[in-house]
Formats: C-alpha cells, sequence, structure tokens
C-alpha cells in the first residue's frame, strides 16, 4: 500500500489565499465594503457599461453572486444597473461619480498590500511564477468543469 503525500503545495497556497482576503476583509471594513466589491468596483471604468455575465466572468464568480454583489453597491449608490438596450434581459453596470471616488480608496488599499507583499520577499520573478502557475490552475479548473 502506498502511503499518502502531504498536500504541502495546496495547504501553503490555502493559507496565503485565507490570510490576503483576512488583510483585505480588515482594510475593505474601514471604507464600508466587502470582499469581492473591491473587484467588482476595480472592473469597471467610469462611463463604460458592462454586463452583468461579463463581470462575473472577470472576477470569476457565478452571475448569481456577482448580482448579489452589485445589488449591494448599488444600495450604496457605488455602481447602477441599466437594462441592456439591445436587449432587456440583459442587465448592465455602470460605475457611478461615488463608485469611482470609492474606486480609488480601493486602488490605494491594494497598493498598500502589494507594498506590504514586496516586503516580505515578493518580486517580479514572484510575480511571473505565479502568473505561470495561475495559467496552470485555470486549465485544471476548465478540466474539472466538462
Amino acid at each position: 500500500m502506498s502511503e499518502l503525500r502531504s498536500p504541502d503545495l495546496v495547504l501553503a497556497l490555502l493559507s496565503v489565499v485565507r490570510m490576503l482576503r483576512a488583510i483585505r476583509s480588515i482594510e475593505l471594513e474601514k471604507i464600508g465594503l466587502n470582499v469581492g466589491q473591491d473587484e467588482v468596483l476595480l472592473a469597471l471604468k467610469l462611463g463604460e457599461a458592462m454586463p452583468v455575465t461579463e463581470l462575473a466572468r472577470h472576477i470569476s464568480v457565478q452571475p448569481s453572486t456577482a448580482s448579489k454583489m452589485i445589488d449591494r453597491l448599488v444600495r450604496g449608490g457605488f455602481v447602477e444597473r441599466h437594462l441592456h438596450a439591445g436587449d432587456a434581459r440583459r442587465s448592465m453596470i455602470r460605475l457611478s461619480q461615488r463608485g469611482m471616488e470609492m474606486q480609488s480608496a480601493v486602488g490605494a488599499i491594494w497598493i498598500r498590500i502589494e507594498e506590504e507583499l514586496a516586503s516580505v520577499g515578493a518580486d517580479d520573478k514572484t510575480l511571473s511564477r505565479l502568473r505561470a502557475f495561475e495559467h496552470g490552475v485555470s486549465k485544471m479548473l476548465k478540466a474539472v468543469r466538462r
């Protein structure tokens, strides 16, 4: 009988993801946002509308999850929801002026986190390796979803 190998890489990655999520959560709470809403705000550009389905794909969540995040952002006045001009079944999301201001605050938080990561050893080489790793994991995800 073969001995099971310890999933050290999986455990380490999960630990890093959890810690980064906790850091984001604490920082975002200070400005009245939840984790995930920051990604929505950063995905939008002032003056440009984006379909909910495209936004969901961009931030790697299900459309129903994106809709819940968007509902909260609409209530906060950060984004506006409109029907698609050519297809009334499609919702379009647009960043509001207030959302643009919040987008700047979110960007500042992400930059601070990036700087802190650099201070503990993350550099361009780390980023390059992570991007290559991300690409490989993305392929794994696509294969599992089939």
